[in-house]
């Protein structure tokens, strides 16, 4: 099912993509679960674009919608240079999708076309560089993983092109860290049923190419919530531990410029919370 209409009743919100700059955090698509009198609910797609302003607290506010009003759970990871967003894929009720939405993160209003990513595909996780956006592409309609990624130059407008490839197939990794000469994801599933990794993989996002190791997660995961960087610290929080569900709230950091394994923190997201199919966004 779709929902266009904000007055529905509804709660928990996830698979949205987050894009951002210093000031705003923005939220675009998902899916919500909704409550509506004797009905107990169900999850839901949704066009709806919200944002906040990340130094006060407060509810989200309205942003616009996806072009088209397409309503789009799976959207992964964004990508973006503080003054676009892009989304990258996701999946509507007829299957995987190949476009790629932008928006001016200063200015309210709807998506507009950016181009196409190379494949149909949904749990994308982008990373960023001042001048380009590139995306390692998960899933597609078969539930293939894939091993490639796209990139695009967020100036101009135009369809993605290949940059490199993981060191396997790979599903819903989390961009863990950014800055202009690394770009580091962690985590992932590589099958189905999944088997999840604790990899590390970064590459320059200068020149193309493929990933090189960066070390170990504490713990293996995929659809963890990341982008939580200042550029010298990235942070991974939470994430699906295994293929019934099961997950974990410990948030796990590295040092952006050097190579080697994570490092639990001393503070967890909170008791209970998973944040499974979640994406994050901080400034500096």
């Amino acid at each position: 099912m779709c929902i266009r209409d904000r007055s529905t009743w509804r709660a928990g919100r996830t698979q949205g993509s987050v894009v951002g700059n210093d000031t705003r955090a923005v939220i675009m698509g998902g899916e919500y679960m909704i409550w509506a009198g004797y009905w107990s609910g169900g999850w839901l797609l949704m066009s709806w674009i919200e944002y906040i302003t990340i130094g006060t607290l407060g509810d989200a506010s309205d942003f616009g919608d996806l072009q088209w009003t397409s309503n789009r759970g799976g959207c992964g990871h964004g990508s973006g240079s503080g003054i676009r967003g892009l989304l990258m894929g996701g999946f509507s009720q007829w299957g995987n999708i190949n476009n790629i939405d932008y928006i001016t993160v200063a200015n309210l209003g709807n998506t507009s076309d950016f181009g196409d990513c190379t494949v149909a595909v949904s749990h994308t996780a982008g990373n960023a560089h001042t001048t380009r956006g590139i995306w390692w592409m998960s899933r597609t309609d078969s539930y293939w993983n894939q091993k490639n990624a796209d990139y695009v130059t967020f100036a101009s407008t135009g369809n993605a092109a290949d940059f490199g490839d993981y060191s396997d197939l790979i599903n819903a990794p989390t961009p863990i860290g950014m800055t202009e000469s690394r770009n580091v994801w962690s985590g992932g599933s590589n099958d189905n049923p999944q088997n999840f990794w604790d990899n590390i993989e970064y590459v320059n996002p200068t020149s193309l190419g493929d990933t090189d190791d960066f070390g170990d997660l504490q713990g293996a995961g995929a659809y963890a919530a990341g982008h939580f960087t200042n550029g010298t610290r990235g942070e991974k929080w939470g994430g699906q531990t295994n293929d019934y569900g099961a997950s974990t709230d410990d948030i796990e950091y590295i040092t952006i410029a050097t190579t080697g394994n994570a490092t639990d923190s001393t503070g967890d997201i909170g008791t209970g919370a998973g944040n499974i199919h979640s994406a994050g966004w901080s400034g500096d």
